[in-house]
């Protein structure tokens, strides 16, 4: 139901201005964690609508090897709205993330981030709502009481980076520090950092790549090893 109503939302505003972009990115994550029993392989894939000051962005994730025996781990769906303020230009988003985290569990994430660019740096903030809970073949299988779920509410959220080339150039490389990813939400005491770059191949074509170091109590006394990932991708913008 929720592919249908977004292709039907997609469709419609095809229909309404030639003027709209549309942006189809894809991208592999390899990787190790303290949790995955081995190395992993994920991939994904984006779709983008913008039209005019508006943006809709809906997206899958898909685990090919990993400890989670469940295919299908991952969808989001975001709306972004693109506004002027004091002669700066900013990003409000509406986010929504549900991620199966194995057979058993399910974690849900929604909020809100606002972002705005200043020559070399990004910074994103925001707040966001967090539930862990049983799929329903845990709740089927074992009869788990449903009530049983875990809600974290108005979390911090933030990410900062800074770009050695502004936006404009052809490439780009830059650093950042952040506990939001693509499908991932952590708590503010548990940032991860990144490296990441792009190449602009023509004006339509854009590859990229990121490493991800992901740590555990970062703002406590001892900061341990958890995971790191290598990112690479490809962006491709219908105009």
């Amino acid at each position: 139901m929720i592919i249908r109503i977004i292709f039907f939302i997609l469709l419609s505003l095809s229909c309404c201005n030639l003027n709209a972009q549309i942006q189809l990115s894809a991208y592999s994550d390899v990787g190790h964690s303290n949790i995955s029993d081995g190395v992993y392989l994920k991939t994904a894939a984006d779709i983008s609508y913008k039209y005019r000051r508006f943006e809709l962005q809906s997206g899958f994730q898909n685990d090919l090897i990993s400890n989670n025996t469940t295919l299908f781990s991952g969808f989001k769906l975001n709306v972004s709205h693109f506004f002027r303020f004091k002669q700066k230009d900013y990003n409000a988003k509406l986010f929504f993330i549900s991620t199966t985290l194995s057979d058993f569990i399910l974690e849900t994430n929604y909020g809100i981030l606002l972002s705005t660019e200043k020559e070399h740096f990004n910074f994103k903030i925001g707040t966001g709502f967090k539930n862990i809970g049983f799929t329903k073949n845990a709740i089927a299988e074992t009869g788990i009481n449903t009530n049983g779920s875990v809600q974290e509410i108005f979390n911090p959220l933030y990410h900062f980076s800074y770009t050695l080339n502004k936006p404009a150039k052809a490439w780009n490389i830059g650093i950042g520090v952040t506990n939001i990813d693509q499908y991932i939400v952590n708590q503010a005491t548990n940032p991860m950092t990144t490296v990441f770059g792009h190449y602009k191949l023509n004006e339509s074509v854009r590859l990229t790549a990121e490493v991800w170091y992901k740590t555990a109590g970062a703002f406590n006394l001892h900061v341990n090893y958890f995971g790191l990932f290598f990112r690479p991708g490809i962006i491709w913008e219908l105009k």
